[in-house]
C-alpha cells in the first residue's frame, strides 16, 4: 500500500509548482476565517482558496481542534477545500486524496506520534492530581478537564485567569510534564461573550508530545517545501510563526494580545509598518490595521508579489521596496 502522501492532493499540488515548492499553512479560527462571522473576511477566505487555486499553491488548515471537528466544518462549506489538515495541536495529520477527494490519516506521522511515548492514561492522571492541588490552592482557577477523544495524543485543560497567572500555570505542567509541551491559549467562543475589559478569561491548556511547528516542520521536509506562508492570531500558534523555515509567518488582524506581545519580544526592534524583522533578520507580517483573518493573509501575499516584482526589476532595492510597501 502506497503511503498516503504518495497519492495526496497536497503532493499533487507541490509537484506541479514551476518554480520553488511552496504552501499556505493557516489556522482556522479568527485566523482564516473570522470568528465574529463578519461578512467580509469570511468572503477573504474564499479569495484565498481562489488565490491558491491560479497559483498551484495548497493550503494546509494547522488547527487545535481534532481532524473529526475540522472535518466536520469542510463538509458544511463552513471552511473552503483544502488539501491537508494537521489537527489537535500538531498531533494528528489527515491528508485529502487526489483520486477521489476521500481523507487519509498519515500513517507515518501516526507512528512519529507513537513513538513519542505519549501515555494518555498516565499523563491525565497525572494532570488531575495537578490540578487538584492547584485548585485547592487558587479556587479561581476552577481547572478542569476538556472533552477529547481518546484516541488523540494530547491532554486538555481548560482554567480561567487573568494574564499574569497564566505563566504561573503553564510553568507548573510544564515542570510536570518535561518531555512534552504545553501549551496556553485564549478560549475564543467563551471569551467573545465577555463584557470588554474583562480581566479574568478562559484559557485552553494542551499538553502534547508535538506542537503545530512539529507537523508543518514534517512536511516541509517531506515535500522539500522552499517557501511560503504561515499565518495564526493566538498563543497556540507563536511556536510556529517564530520557527526558522522557509515560511513567511502572519499574525493577522484580529490577534490575541498573548501572541503579539510574545512575538514582539522576539522582534529586532520595532518599527513603522506592516513588515517588522525578527532577531535573526527574518521577517514578520504583524497586521495592525482594520484588516482580520484571512484579509491580512490576502494583503500579505499581494505585498510579497509586489516586492517580488519590484526585486525583479531592481534587486539591490529589494529591502526598501518592503519597507515602502508595508506602511
Amino acid at each position: 500500500m502506497l503511503w498516503p502522501l504518495d497519492t495526496s492532493e497536497l503532493l499533487k499540488l507541490i509537484q506541479a509548482q514551476v518554480r520553488g515548492r511552496r504552501a499556505i499553512f493557516t489556522d482556522i479560527d479568527d485566523t482564516l476565517i473570522d470568528s465574529a462571522r463578519r461578512s467580509r473576511p469570511i468572503a477573504a477566505a474564499w479569495e484565498l482558496r481562489e488565490w491558491a487555486d491560479l497559483n498551484t499553491c495548497p493550503i494546509i488548515l494547522v488547527s487545535g481542534a481534532d481532524f473529526a471537528s475540522v472535518l466536520v466544518r469542510l463538509n458544511m462549506g463552513e471552511v473552503p477545500p483544502v488539501e491537508a489538515v494537521i489537527g489537535a495541536v500538531g498531533t494528528e495529520l489527515w491528508l485529502r486524496q487526489s483520486e477521489d477527494g476521500s481523507w487519509v490519516h498519515d500513517r507515518h506521522y501516526d507512528k512519529l506520534m507513537r513513538a513519542s511515548g505519549f501515555d494518555r492514561t498516565a499523563v491525565a492522571a497525572q494532570a488531575a492530581a495537578l490540578m487538584n492541588e492547584l485548585n485547592d490552592h487558587s479556587p479561581e482557577l476552577i481547572l478542569t478537564f476538556q472533552r477529547t477523544p481518546e484516541h488523540l495524543h494530547k491532554v486538555s485543560l481548560y482554567f480561567f485567569a487573568e494574564d499574569e497567572d497564566v505563566t504561573f500555570v503553564a510553568k507548573e505542567f510544564q515542570r510536570a510534564f518535561p518531555t512534552y509541551h504545553v501549551i496556553t491559549c485564549k478560549e475564543i467562543h467563551y471569551n467573545a461573550l465577555l463584557p470588554e475589559g474583562s480581566e479574568v478569561q478562559k484559557y485552553c491548556l494542551d499538553i502534547v508530545p508535538a506542537t503545530k511547528q512539529t507537523a508543518i516542520t514534517y512536511l516541509i521536509e517531506q515535500l522539500g517545501i522552499t517557501e511560503g506562508y504561515k499565518a495564526g492570531d493566538s498563543g497556540n500558534d507563536v511556536d510556529m510563526l517564530l520557527n526558522p523555515d522557509p515560511l513567511l509567518p502572519i499574525l493577522v488582524g484580529g490577534h490575541k494580545s498573548e501572541a503579539r506581545a510574545a512575538l514582539e519580544q522576539e522582534l529586532r526592534h520595532k518599527r513603522p509598518g506592516l513588515i517588522q524583522y525578527l532577531k535573526d533578520g527574518r521577517p514578520i507580517y504583524i497586521e495592525n490595521g482594520e484588516r482580520v483573518a484571512a484579509q491580512s493573509i490576502l494583503h500579505a501575499l499581494a505585498m510579497v508579489k509586489g516586492a517580488d516584482t519590484q526585486a525583479s526589476q531592481q534587486p539591490s532595492r529589494l529591502a526598501t521596496d518592503q519597507q515602502t510597501a508595508a506602511r
